[in-house]
């Protein structure tokens, strides 16, 4: 007898990794929920977790983000990359609700300042908004921004 699937209509895909291999469904698989690491967007692989309140060097040391990445360069994303993701604001908190419907731990995207692995100098780093769209650079010691890993395929 063949094992039916459990899928679920999201409206970006979903990321799985299990053993070190990526996969990305379009839709939710309810019987492969601890392989889920994250939300595709904009071709770009955004982990399902972020966290705030740090400094930016914390921030950038990204082995806070779920082990199953293992084998897979996780970064901080560039300044371009966020500013795609805003524009999927809504839609990837829209997939976030599914999935925290559904018992799989993952953060919404918070309307605030994201750091950027974009370094201007010792000192500063570039920031960007994603209430506002806009990018600055600011103070590597600043706290009370976001960051969330990206994997870029």
């Amino acid at each position: 007898m063949q094992k039916t699937t459990i899928k679920e209509k999201v409206p970006l895909p979903i990321v799985y990794i299990r053993d070190g291999k990526v996969e990305v469904l379009p839709y939710l698989d309810l019987e492969r929920k601890d392989e889920i690491w994250g939300i595709q967007s904009c071709g770009i692989l955004w982990d399902k977790k972020q966290r705030c309140d740090c400094l930016w060097n914390k921030a950038a040391d990204l082995s806070f983000l779920d082990g199953l990445a293992v084998g897979h360069i996780v970064l901080l994303p560039a300044i371009e990359q966020l500013k795609l993701l805003f524009n999927d604001f809504k839609i990837f908190n829209k997939t976030v609700e599914i999935l925290r419907t559904n018992n799989v731990d993952a953060d919404f995207l918070e309307a605030g300042w994201y750091f950027s692995k974009d370094v201007h100098n010792n000192f500063l780093v570039r920031v960007y908004n994603m209430e506002t769209n806009e990018a600055d650079v600011r103070d590597k010691l600043c706290i009370g921004y976001y960051s969330r890993g990206c994997i870029c395929l």
